[in-house]
């Protein structure tokens, strides 16, 4: 049977597994979207999704160490 604590890591490596996806897809549509300048020298990009796709990579790096951490600690 599998105790708590790993069942914990477990969903902890599954979620920051997820939230690693969700950045890589942000920063695709970023790449995919592109860089515009109107006529009138304005930019036109989704800056956004390059603050997004950070925070949900740094976020998927925090849960792996999490992961890491209490997978090891009841071994």
């Amino acid at each position: 049977m599998i105790s708590a604590t790993r069942r914990a890591a477990k969903v902890t490596l599954i979620s920051a597994l997820f939230s690693l996806t969700i950045g890589a897809v942000l920063w695709v549509l970023y790449w995919v979207q592109g860089v515009q300048i109107d006529e009138d020298g304005v930019l036109r990009e989704a800056f956004f999704l390059l603050g997004l796709g950070w925070t949900f990579t740094l976020g998927a790096v925090a849960m792996l160490l999490t992961s890491l951490f209490l997978y090891f600690w009841n071994r």
